[in-house]
């Protein structure tokens, strides 16, 4: 090894050894889309100077906040960068008050059977009885002399009490009135009273007499004016003393702020114990009115809001309320059209829990407040205001919420609460600890306080800080976790201080979730980021799903349980709700690991929100300290557990545990911090020389954070020259290509130890460490997903201060798909500074374009028969035949030859599950495979699929599948309405019928190729030649082309040939799976499939003499003698045309004519006769053998007898010629005169015949010879 290789491989491992440690990876961040209102922020870029905290508000769903700058020479990468951030409130809420009729009687608002009173809502006066059982219970008489109580038992109602009781003077009417009661805003109220008519037949016992005529009863109301209005009359014209019950329903103009009833008496005869004309009135009853309710304007972020609020977590409301012991203010939560939202209910609470509604479900929202009287009469609860989005309020009324004011007098002095609070100098007034649901760091308000101080502390050991009066605005400088007002005697001479009002907002907001830094904004966090069940930064608000609200169910058990995570130490405070929307709540139960924090026990309530108290609090947080815990961005965090108890479905909602966290920042060379900032820069334009690089803050959701540049440094030892990608493409492919990036460099310090490669993208951050001077390259990250060149992964030349480089890599299918994606080198110097990087993009941020593509798929399969390449809608394959299948493999959305690289994935052909062949390697991007159709007839699928092997993706279409049929069987010609040779009048129409066999589908591209003498006989030689025929496509097809067989019809004119002119016609095409059609004929001479002539049908003909025996008439015929004999016939239309011809030679012997019978289409002659044999056979025609359309034949005909041929002793056989044409027109004709005999006797003359021996004695008989000894006798 050189010298100089040997410095470069120590001065390769020193720089790695520094550079490795620092380098981490975070993850990748993502967010759905959502839009927040946040406050105005300002969009100026400026410098961040040193040690100054800036605020940042973000807008979440990952929206970069780019104001944060730092500014450094262009061309000096970034060597180190130290930051300081931490979360702060950006606001959301501004807080909002409702009092006085303005409010309550909004437009957008309903009333039912509320009233306003003064500037506060309450319910209408709860039901009334006067029974007067003591005394007459508030109501006035005219005259007590006339009108007054009445205790007798006769006048009253039950077996004790009092009534009523009415008398008149004469034309001088007398009643009772009821006090004034409040009705206005009652929908509707019942009136009933207990009613008698005195009579004389109580007059015994004192009750009166009866009343006459005109002396009648009324009951009547005041109108709003005070005018009296007659509701019923009873006349005193009736015979009395029945008691009755009666009832009505008041009408409008008597619901009123005044109402008042009136019992009166028209008329009557005088007073005196029992005379005279008695009405007794008792149990005067206003029943209760069912409800009394008001219904809020809409609160929220949605069009059309009464009261707007920001596009946020809803803040709670508070009520400045009374509630009279007994008395009922129940609340609910309703959406826009008025419906519940499930389990948004509660009672008797002075702060309604809005933040535990899920403001993106419910963009509008109202509350229901519903009044319910004391029903010991102690009243029906006053609602002075209601406070929100932030704001609370108190008019020091004695309220609900007052009485958790904490009143110390120190010598004695006293507070009394009445329409304000009022104290004694010795006495203070402190509220109790208000914790926020939101994070703020600022309380504005203001206050009407007389002669007092009003102070506030945001801790138990802090001092007491006086608050201006009037209007205030308090900051501690930190996040507010808790706080607390006191009023205190202002030192003055006076004997009193007084409080009339206290209203203050907390200018409350948002921290963000998952805060982190995102150059490039390419998915890959420098820094920050979380599990997204920390929730937001600071103030914890999510649940184990990542979300503000969690389902929970209790089952059969009546249990359910959830998780959070919280601080494992440092929870100022910890407060968290249930909302029972399908049942019932009735326990909560909060635990960290095996330890109970707080349990709470309801009875089967809809709703509960609850906050720790101290020692709750230090429980938890002990517990917390000792749990496992897993660390995210400053804070460690453990489980926390949630257990509900009751029926149906809850969720839990309104998580609120605050903590403290700060994160420094410190970020060497080698750091995802300053590698990104460096790679920022690549799209920066320098200003006088400087790069003002903005520091990308991003979150998951909207906050505000403050950031503190603690210190930056640079170098200007290297820069870059310039940069190119070597055969650039749009997008990436885990593909057979190598991808090559060349990097020019200026070195003006130290010298060149590493190439840096880095490729990101929002899946993967890959790095390749490469030595200049050799040595194998070192992978840090994801470099599993970049495969370098195995033999030139780097191109490195120097030449002065000039330094080019090239490096050569590829990238893994397991990389999946990206929509933006970066590759950069940097020059790592021996001195360890890193240089700017050369990067290049693909794709696009925003997922406009597409950077990176993994997915496989088939592109196209393409299959090639004899026939050419099949249509994509071919069904039918030639069984057995060959077949060229080519498949196209690329990447999802591209064209061109990108494919997968060797061994990278696997193409695999099937016929129906069973595989056929398979290939790991491509040619380019295609793979050509040769196959043969099976030998069968049905369906056979093909599938084709592509299987990655190496983690790449496929999409639907990796997978190909086809049908085809595999047809067996060949189309043939059946049958044809014209013979080979025939003949036809000439017609412009003339039909012909062929039928076709095949299956499972008939051919449908059958031409007929048609040869016309008189048009096509070019040679003139009266017969059809191959380049004589003409195609005629019109050949009609059969109606159902999946019959077994099927009719095909020609239409011919052939009426322009003249009478003896011949037609050929043979016929072409294929099936659907390409096979040829059989039996169809061919253009050669004599072989096509049909020929007709020309001319009208004629009958056949035997001319007389037509046998004759060659050699002369043969009388005997005996067996096996060869004889020979002509026949002759005469057929208009040929010996085509005849379709019997038969030589009867015993025509009388019907047992065995001795036939022969000759076929003009074999052109042979049989017989059916056992007895004969035919040797030859021949029609001759005039000029040899004779033609189809011959008319003049002779047929020739040789034979001998057999010996089995019977012998008929005198009996003679007589030949006789038959023939008939395809018409079935015949001729017959006998010969008697050339009748014949046979005979098969034979005899051997004496001198013929010899004997030879070969041993023995020849005598003269014969011979003398030993057994077994062989002889030979001829004769």
């Amino acid at each position: 090894m050189s010298a100089v290789t040997t410095w470069r491989s120590a001065l390769f491992l020193a720089i790695l050894m520094a550079i490795m440690g620092p380098l981490q990876m975070t993850g990748n961040l993502s967010a759905n889309s959502v839009d927040i209102e946040v406050l105005e922020e300002s969009k100026t870029i400026s410098h961040s100077s040193t040690g100054s905290a800036e605020f940042l508000g973000l807008l979440g769903n990952g929206v970069a906040n780019n104001a944060f700058t730092v500014d450094v020479p262009s061309d000096s990468p970034i060597t180190d960068l130290q930051l300081t951030v931490e979360p702060s409130a950006m606001q959301t809420h501004y807080g909002f008050n409702w009092q006085g009729d303005v409010s309550w009687s909004n437009s957008d608002a309903s009333k039912n059977g509320t009233v306003v009173e003064g500037t506060s809502l309450t319910g209408s006066t709860a039901g009334t009885l006067w029974d007067f059982n003591s005394g007459l219970q508030g109501w006035t008489v005219s005259n007590p002399t006339f009108v007054s109580r009445w205790t007798n038992a006769c006048g009253f109602n039950g077996s004790t009490g009092g009534s009523i009781k009415t008398q008149a003077n004469f034309n001088a009417p007398h009643h009772a009135t009821s006090p004034v009661v409040n009705l206005a805003g009652a929908p509707s109220m019942p009136l009933t009273a207990w009613v008698l008519q005195g009579s004389s037949t109580f007059s015994g016992a004192g009750c009166g007499e009866e009343p006459d005529s005109g002396e009648d009863l009324q009951i009547q109301y005041a109108d709003v004016n005070g005018n009296w209005v007659t509701l019923n009359t009873w006349l005193g014209s009736t015979a009395g003393g029945t008691a009755q019950q009666w009832s009505t329903n008041l009408p409008a103009a008597a619901l009123h702020a005044n109402t008042q009833i009136r019992i009166n008496q028209i008329s009557g005869s005088g007073s005196g114990a029992t005379c005279c004309d008695f009405w007794f009135v008792d149990d005067v009853n206003l029943a209760s009115p069912p409800e009394s309710h008001w219904i809020s304007p809409t609160i929220g972020w949605g069009s059309g809001a009464t009261q707007p609020v920001s596009r946020s977590t809803y803040a709670p409301l508070h009520l400045d309320v009374d509630i009279p012991s007994g008395a009922f203010l129940n609340w609910t939560i309703l959406d826009d059209a008025g419906n519940e939202i499930m389990g948004a209910h509660g009672s008797n609470d002075v702060t309604i829990p809005l933040n535990m509604v899920d403001h993106e479900m419910y963009p509008l929202v109202r509350v229901k407040l519903e009044f319910r009287g004391s029903p010991t009469g102690a009243g029906i609860p006053y609602l002075h205001s209601i406070s929100g989005d932030g704001q609370m309020m108190t008019s020091f009324r004695g309220g609900l919420a007052d009485q958790s004011w904490d009143a110390g007098c120190m010598q004695g002095g006293s507070v009394t609460f009445d329409k304000g609070v009022s104290a004694t100098p010795d006495c203070n007034l402190t509220s109790p600890w208000i914790i926020p649901s939101a994070p703020a760091k600022v309380i504005s308000g203001s206050s009407d306080i007389t002669n007092g101080q009003l102070q506030i502390r945001y801790d138990s050991f802090g001092n007491w800080t006086n608050v201006s009066a009037t209007t205030f605005t308090q900051s501690s400088g930190e996040t507010i976790y808790r706080y607390q007002f006191r009023i205190i005697h202002d030192g003055g001479n006076t004997s009193e201080w007084y409080g009339k009002l206290l209203s203050w907002t907390l200018l409350g907001g948002k921290h963000p979730a998952q805060p982190a830094i995102d150059f490039n904004e390419d998915g890959f966090t420098e820094w920050g980021g979380s599990d997204s069940r920390v929730g937001s930064w600071g103030w914890q608000d999510r649940f184990e799903n990542g979300e503000d609200r969690i389902s929970v169910n209790p089952g059969i058990s009546g249990t359910a349980s959830t998780k959070a995570w919280m601080p494992a130490d440092g929870a100022e405070s910890f407060s968290v709700g249930v909302l029972a929307e399908t049942g019932v709540l009735t326990g909560l139960y909060i635990r960290v690991g095996n330890q109970l924090i707080a349990n709470y026990s309801y009875e089967s309530v809809d709703s509960a929100y609850v906050t720790l108290n101290e020692s709750q609090l230090y429980a938890l947080s002990y517990a917390a300290s000792t749990a496992s815990s897993v660390g995210f961005l400053g804070t460690n965090f453990v489980e926390v557990e949630f257990e509900v108890t009751g029926s149906g479905g809850m969720k839990m909602a309104g998580l609120s545990i605050p903590y403290s966290v700060s994160m420094s920042i410190d970020s060497n060379q080698q750091s995802p911090m300053v590698l990104g900032i460096n790679d920022a820069r690549a799209t920066l334009s320098p200003v006088g020389g400087q790069h003002q690089i903005p520091i990308p803050f991003i979150a998951d959701s909207a906050g505000g954070i403050l950031v503190t540049l603690d210190g930056v440094n640079y170098s200007s030892d290297v820069e870059i020259v310039s940069t190119y990608m070597e055969d650039e493409v749009a997008v990436l492919t885990p593909s057979q290509h190598w991808q090559t990036m060349h990097t020019s460099f200026k070195v003006t310090a130290s010298t060149a130890g590493l190439v840096r490669l880095d490729v990101v993208g929002s899946n993967h951050h890959a790095t390749w460490l490469i030595p200049t001077g050799g040595g194998s390259p070192v992978g840090q990250g994801d470099s599993e997903f970049i495969e370098l060149h195995p033999t030139n992964w780097l191109d490195f030349t120097q030449n002065g201060d000039a330094v080019d480089v090239a490096v050569k890599y590829r990238i893994e299918p397991g990389w999946d798909d990206e929509d933006y994606l970066t590759a950069s080198t940097r020059l790592v110097l021996a001195n360890g500074v890193v240089s700017i990087p050369a990067s290049h993009a693909w794709g696009s941020p925003n997922g406009a374009t597409k950077a990176l593509e993994n997915d496989l798929e088939i592109k196209s399969v393409t299959f090639i028969t004899d026939l050419g390449e099949l249509p994509s809608d071919e069904y039918y394959l030639p069984a057995g035949q060959q077949i060229d299948i080519s498949i196209d493999v690329g990447f999802e959305g591209l064209t061109g030859i990108e494919s997968f690289a060797p061994g990278d994935a696997v193409v695999t052909l099937y016929h129906g599950s069973t595989e056929i062949a398979n290939t790991t390697s491509l040619d380019e991007d295609t793979w050509n495979f040769t196959d043969v159709v099976p030998f069968t007839n049905g369906v056979l699928d093909w599938k084709i699929e592509v299987s990655p092997i190496n983690g790449a993706g496929v999409t639907a279409d990796a997978l190909f599948e086809r049908s085809f049929f595999a047809d067996s069987v060949v189309p043939s010609v059946y049958w044809s309405s014209v013979a080979a040779y025939d003949h036809r009048v000439p017609s412009s129409t003339q039909t012909i019928q062929i039928q076709i066999t095949d299956q499972p589908l008939l051919p449908s591209n059958v031409e007929a190729m048609v040869w016309r003498e008189w048009i096509n006989d070019y040679d003139m030689n009266g017969q059809p030649s191959p380049d004589e025929y003409s195609s005629f496509s019109s050949v009609l097809l059969p109606n159902d082309l999946t019959a077994f067989v099927g009719q095909y019809t020609i239409l011919l004119d052939d009426s322009g040939g003249a009478i003896g002119d011949k037609v050929a016609v043979y016929l072409t095409g294929n099936d659907a799976a390409g096979h040829p059609l059989e039996q169809n004929g061919t253009g050669e001479e004599g072989d096509h499939l049909f020929m007709y002539q020309l001319k009208a049908d004629g009958p056949p003909s035997i001319p007389a003499a037509a046998f004759s025996w060659n050699g002369g008439r043969q009388t005997w015929l005996h067996p096996m003698i060869q004889y020979e004999f002509d026949v002759l016939m005469s057929e208009p239309n040929g010996g085509s045309d005849l379709s019997t011809v038969e030589v009867q030679l015993a025509s009388q012997q019907n047992s065995d004519p001795l036939p022969i019978s000759w076929n003009f289409i074999t052109g042979n002659c049989t017989t059916t006769s056992p007895h004969l044999v035919i040797d030859d056979c021949d029609m001759i025609g005039q000029n040899g053998p004779a033609g189809p359309y011959e008319i003049d034949l002779a047929l020739n005909v040789k034979f001998h007898l057999m010996w089995t041929i019977p012998d008929l002793g005198d009996t003679k056989r007589e030949p006789k010629l038959i023939v008939m044409d395809r018409a079935g027109n015949t001729d017959q004709q006998a010969f008697p005169t050339l009748r014949w005999r046979s005979s098969g006797d034979m005899y051997i003359p004496d001198e013929t015949v010899q004997l030879f021996i070969n041993q023995g004695t020849v005598v003269e008989d014969g011979a003398r010879i030993a057994p077994s000894s062989s002889f030979e006798v001829s004769g």
